[in-house]
C-alpha cells in the first residue's frame, strides 16, 4: 500500500527488472503484458512478466488498485522448470495462477469511514437601529 501515489500514478505500472547475478547474463525478461481485470468485487489493472533463464521460467503478475486515497499493489510469482527424465515434473502456471487469484478475490479493502462534517451557520450580527 502506497499513500503517496495518486490513482493515475497507481496506474502507470513500476515492472521490477529482474536482478542479474554472477553468471546470469542468460536471464532474459519479456515485455510485460497490461490488462484490466475483475477479480472478486476489484477492478484491478495488471501487468505480467516472463523471464527465462535456460531452462528455468518465472512469471510474475502485478495487480494494482487505487482505493481509500492508496495504491494497493498485489504481486504473484510462479517459477518452473522443465520436465525433465530424472523426475521433474511439468508445472501448469495458467492453473497456478488461476488458484493464486481465486485467494486474491477473497481480499477485501474496506472503505474509509467518511469524515464528520458538522455544519454551523454564521450568527447573525446584532441590529443596529439607525439614527
Amino acid at each position: 500500500m502506497n499513500k503517496a501515489l495518486t490513482e493515475t500514478q497507481c496506474g502507470d505500472f513500476s515492472i521490477p527488472q529482474p536482478k542479474a547475478e554472477a553468471g546470469d547474463a542468460a536471464a532474459v525478461p519479456a515485455a510485460p503484458r497490461m490488462s484490466k481485470l475483475m477479480i472478486g468485487e476489484m477492478e484491478l489493472q495488471s501487468t505480467e512478466t516472463l523471464t527465462k533463464d535456460g531452462a528455468r521460467e518465472e512469471t510474475a503478475k502485478y495487480y494494482h488498485v487505487f482505493e481509500n486515497g492508496a495504491c494497493y499493489e498485489f504481486a504473484l510469482k510462479v517459477a518452473t522448470g522443465v520436465e525433465t527424465d530424472e523426475g521433474g515434473k511439468h508445472v501448469d502456471r495458467e492453473e497456478i495462477f488461476k488458484r493464486l487469484e481465486k485467494i486474491l478475490a477473497t481480499v477485501k479493502i474496506n472503505p474509509a469511514p467518511a469524515p464528520e462534517v458538522t455544519a454551523s451557520t454564521p450568527a447573525a450580527a446584532p441590529v443596529t437601529p439607525a439614527q
